[in-house]
């Protein structure tokens, strides 16, 4: 299996969120609530990406079945269409 970079979409961006969102907080341009919240996807973000970079990579090594399914389960709970 050879490897490849990490495809990282726009890593500057992704890297300055934080402080973005800290300075809106600072700020008071949005409210506590939704600042929080994409504090939270900021964070989800990062995992996702990775696994769909590794399944992107090597999609004739599958997953388990039972891993499959609870992957699947956790992005439907956040909201996030997935395909099994």
């Amino acid at each position: 299996m050879s490897v490849r970079p990490l495809r990282r979409p726009c890593p500057r961006a992704v890297g300055e969120i934080p402080a973005w969102l800290k300075l809106a907080g600072a700020e008071k341009t949005s409210p506590a609530e939704d600042i929080a919240a994409l504090h939270q996807a900021t964070e989800s973000i990062v995992p996702i990406l990775l696994l769909v970079d590794m399944l992107d990579r090597s999609p004739e090594e599958t997953l388990p079945n039972s891993l499959r399914h609870q992957i699947a389960d956790a992005l439907d709970e956040d909201g996030i269409d997935s395909e099994r």
